[in-house]
């Protein structure tokens, strides 16, 4: 099994964008079982006032293709160009 993190955080975004990606309680639940549902092995999320994180675990051959349903995750809260942005992706040791 390999980890991933997805988020985004003081350093890479403003007050405005984290609060646009922040997670209430019950976000977080709909989004873990959203991501299980679709395929994910497992999956914690941190949600601060300085970030928000999704992390996963997977085997290495599945661990891309993972990452990737994560990203889409973030579609419902930031635009494209945001996302792509502001979003960081460590995997492995970084993670």
């Amino acid at each position: 099994m390999d980890i991933a993190v997805i988020g985004l955080n003081h350093r890479t975004a403003g007050a405005e964008i984290r609060e646009r990606a922040a997670f209430t309680d019950v976000k977080k639940i709909e989004i873990i079982n959203s991501l299980l549902d679709r395929g994910l092995d497992e999956v914690v999320i941190v949600s601060t006032c300085n970030r928000s994180e999704i992390y996963i675990a997977a085997p290495e051959e599945k661990l891309e293709q993972q990452v990737e349903v994560v990203r889409e995750q973030y579609e419902g809260l930031l635009e494209e160009a945001a996302r792509d942005k502001y979003l960081y992706i460590k995997i492995g040791h970084d993670a």
